[in-house]
């Protein structure tokens, strides 16, 4: 009996447009440097996590001064950390209809996301989503694909009595299955062809459970 309902955010519970992020990062730095930033940001990210079990501020800029051979400083990093909360979100369609419908269910819904916890915190807040979430998990405590990260997303519960919803197939479907979780694998826009078993819409979760 599944207990526990871990949600990935970004893709599954919200989508956004991150190239708002743009004007930020053209306030802050040069013309030259911010232009740099914004075309290697996605490539830099997805690198950062493959290797750092988690996100620091101080990591994330000595990574990213490193990598791109100019300074981003901790300081720069907590203004995006605060900036990612005030861009418009779109919630996907059946989101609060599935969370209301777990929470009359007595099953706890928590959230377990590879950005900041502060950030995506600050979204559902916005989003006025909070309160269906006990917990938020954020990558600053385990980026995924990490064991222990889904296990940590699921105390006190054992990982059989937990399920992982995202639409990344490696971090929110095989990672958490790999750790004794259940997982639904949600691929809203079929991008992913060759999986199974999926589904496209999350109101689909209320025939499931």
């Amino acid at each position: 009996m599944i207990k526990r309902v871990i949600w990935d955010v970004d893709g599954t519970l919200l989508d956004s447009d991150f190239t708002y992020e743009d004007e930020l990062f053209k306030s802050l730095l040069s013309e030259r440097n911010s232009k740099t930033l914004i075309e290697r940001k996605v490539t830099l990210l997805v690198s950062y996590e493959k290797s750092h079990y988690r996100y620091t501020k101080s990591a994330l800029s000595t990574y990213l001064s490193k990598e791109l051979s100019f300074n981003i400083s901790t300081d720069f990093i907590e203004k995006w950390i605060n900036f990612n909360m005030t861009i418009p979100d779109q919630i996907h369609e059946g989101v609060e209809d599935v969370l209301a419908y777990l929470e009359s269910k007595d099953i706890d819904n928590v959230v377990y996301s590879n950005w900041f916890a502060k950030t995506q915190e600050g979204r559902l807040e916005k989003a006025k989503l909070r309160s269906y979430f006990g917990e938020i998990y954020g990558g600053d405590t385990f980026i995924k694909p990490n064991y222990t990260g889904y296990l940590q997303a699921c105390y006190p519960y054992l990982p059989h009595e937990c399920l992982m919803i995202g639409d990344n197939y490696m971090n929110d479907v095989l990672g958490p299955r790999l750790a004794g979780l259940n997982a639904i694998y949600y691929d809203k826009y079929d991008r992913n062809k060759d999986v199974n078993n999926k589904i496209k819409s999350l109101v689909k979760i209320k025939e499931m459970l």
